[in-house]
């Protein structure tokens, strides 16, 4: 239904004058008019609180905005709180699923019908709350198909691998060319992986901002490389004790210990242990320090 449409059903004496009254609340409100009409409509089906409304925005005309707080912020704090419901039970549902089973999200909501806004809303929650818990959506030769329509595109369970190895440095000597802080942050779904690196420093001792390099670089893990590091993060949670950064000791040995977080599960492991070495490689961390490297060389000369 068009807009001029359902803005006409709202009024259900079709009057225009009442047709265009709402019609500019909604310009001077919203962004959007989807957004607006369909925020209308849910306040429309308690009729005498809309009667209220109407009459409300012809005696504050020019404090449209108070209107809108005073009716519709109820609305909007309920939408939100009912779409994270939704995709709260979509997650748990993905959670669930065979690896190999494919489904599509529409699936996922029991033939449930909402309208494009909810849907991309449930969507794109979703997707954010699948991080949370170390997945993601994988639509495979379908992926392309996404900036459609994606609830609508079959996918399967995927797996995020994240790590982030943060060097342990001592900051005593503050000057030119001082390091605050290294850190490495890989992220893996599938096949697709990206390694980012961030280095704090002092560029100049007279300023007391610290310098920040950055660099970030996609590359594609072969099968071989994948299984290796699944292996090696296996081998980590199975012999490496549980590291708690709260109960921070700084004793001589500290600093001879490297923090590795994987999939937000902390870990110390020596620096000179080899599965540092070995994690270092595959993440491609070579190219990556180099950039860097290269930039604060230039900058600390």
């Amino acid at each position: 239904m068009l807009y001029e449409e359902r803005l006409q059903k709202l009024v259900e004496s079709r009057d225009p004058f009442w047709i265009d009254a709402i019609d500019r609340f909604i310009e001077a409100t919203y962004e959007n008019k989807e957004q607006g009409i369909s925020d209308l409509e849910e306040l429309a089906k308690d009729r005498t609180r809309f009667n209220d409304f109407t009459k409300q925005i012809i005696q504050r005309k020019d404090d449209l905005k108070s209107v809108k707080a005073e009716f519709l912020e109820d609305i909007k704090n309920n939408y939100i709180k009912n779409i994270n419901s939704i995709s709260e039970k979509v997650v748990e549902k993905i959670q669930r699923l065979d690896d190999n089973v494919v489904v599509s999200m529409s699936t996922l909501l029991d033939g449930n019908k909402y309208d494009s806004k909810t849907m991309f809303d449930i969507f794109n929650i979703t997707v954010e709350k699948l991080k949370e818990v170390g997945l993601y959506l994988d639509f495979g030769q379908y992926e392309k198909q996404v900036v459609g329509l994606p609830f609508n595109i079959p996918f399967k369970k995927g797996y995020i691998k994240h790590i982030i190895i943060r060097e342990r440095i001592y900051n005593g000597v503050y000057g030119k060319g001082s390091i605050f802080s290294e850190i490495t942050d890989f992220t893996l779904r599938g096949n697709k992986a990206v390694i980012k690196t961030y280095l704090k420093f002092c560029i100049d001792e007279k300023i007391k901002d610290r310098a920040t390099l950055e660099s970030s670089i996609p590359f594609i893990m072969s099968e071989e490389e994948i299984l290796k590091i699944n292996e090696i993060l296996d081998n980590i949670k199975s012999n490496y004790q549980v590291y708690d950064k709260k109960e921070k000791t700084f004793s001589p040995e500290y600093l001879n210990f490297t923090d590795i977080s994987i999939n937000d599960v902390n870990y110390s492991i020596k620096k000179d242990d080899e599965i540092l070495s070995k994690i270092r490689e595959l993440i491609r961390y070579g190219f990556s320090a180099e950039a860097i490297s290269n930039a604060y060389d230039y900058l600390t000369k």
